[in-house]
């Protein structure tokens, strides 16, 4: 999108976010980063509760848990725009729509827990949906499970949103089996 030169990638907490927004994060890319740029990050619990996390040594900040998302934060085609921020969480986008595509994968070539976080970096009806304005290649992290509650209420939106969709659009809906 002619975007890439500004955009930014981070990382934020999601324990603490207030007025929609998380309000804790961690830059991992800025700007200009070239192609095959690195950046290693690493967690560590912190006396009295919460985690530290540093990137590449930087100095820590401490997060509430050790669940996080990923942000990327774009200023449009000349860098002067307002700032718009993307999260991993598509309730926390201002546009309700998904920005982030990520693809799991292992084999023998990878490390355990690799991931590919594709982004789209424009916003709402501008978007051209080609999730390759940043693409960034994760590996060694450990996804936090669902509890089971969470998977019961998950499944019951999902039934929901199925069943919604049924009504407003007067179309069958066929889940897939198995």
């Amino acid at each position: 999108a002619g975007v890439a030169m500004v955009n930014e990638f981070g990382i934020y907490d999601q324990t603490i976010v207030a007025a929609g927004a998380p309000t804790r994060s961690l830059l991992v890319f800025s700007g200009a980063a070239a192609p095959g740029a690195t950046a290693e990050f690493s967690i560590a619990p912190v006396v009295g509760g919460g985690f530290a996390l540093t990137i590449d040594g930087s100095s820590p900040i401490v997060f509430g848990s050790n669940q996080f998302g990923f942000f990327l934060r774009t200023r449009g085609s000349n860098g002067t725009s307002s700032p718009r921020t993307f999260y991993g969480d598509t309730g926390l986008n201002a546009d309700g729509i998904d920005h982030l595509a990520a693809y799991a994968f292992s084999g023998p070539a990878t490390q355990s827990n690799a991931a590919l976080l594709a982004w789209e970096d424009l916003p709402g009806d501008a978007a051209d949906r080609d999730f390759d304005d940043l693409v960034v290649h994760v590996q060694g992290a450990t996804p936090v499970p669902l509890q089971p509650a969470g998977w019961l209420f998950a499944s019951g939106l999902a039934v929901l949103a199925v069943t919604r969709r049924r009504r407003s659009t007067g179309v069958p809906v066929r889940m897939p089996s198995g």
